[in-house]
Order: structure tokens, then sequence, then C-alpha cells
């Protein structure tokens, strides 16, 4: 059984996943480029991708970015 740490399981959940690419947003001169660094973490640990496409990712995460604004 493999143990995994904490930041590597919280890339599981959206909110994770968007923090990380917010970290890698850091880093990188794209935000396409920081989500394709994130999915590649994503797929080192899980050995597939999180979302089908850049823009699959920009959909969700302009839908969870509306619902949390409204709260």
């Amino acid at each position: 059984m493999t143990i995994y740490d904490k930041t590597i399981l919280k890339l599981i959940s959206f909110e994770g996943f968007n923090q990380r690419f917010e970290q890698n947003m850091r880093v990188c001169n794209t935000y396409k480029n920081a989500y394709l660094k994130t999915e590649e973490q994503y797929k080192d640990v899980f050995g597939e991708k999180k979302y089908a496409s850049y823009d699959s990712f920009r959909i969700v995460r302009a839908r969870k970015m509306k619902k949390n604004k409204k709260k």
C-alpha cells in the first residue's frame, strides 16, 4: 500500500488542484502553462489527467469561483 503526502492528496479535490494551479501561476508565464504543470504533477502521482483539457478546467474553475462569490 502506497502512502501519499497530504499535499499530494489535496490534488484530488477541485480546491486542492486549484490551489496548486495558483501556486504554479507564480512560476509559469501563462495560465495555460500553469495548468499543464499542475496536470503533469497530478498525472505523475495518479497516472492520468484530472481534466480533459485546459478549456474544461477553465469552465469548472469559473463555475466554482462564481458559486463561491455568491456565498
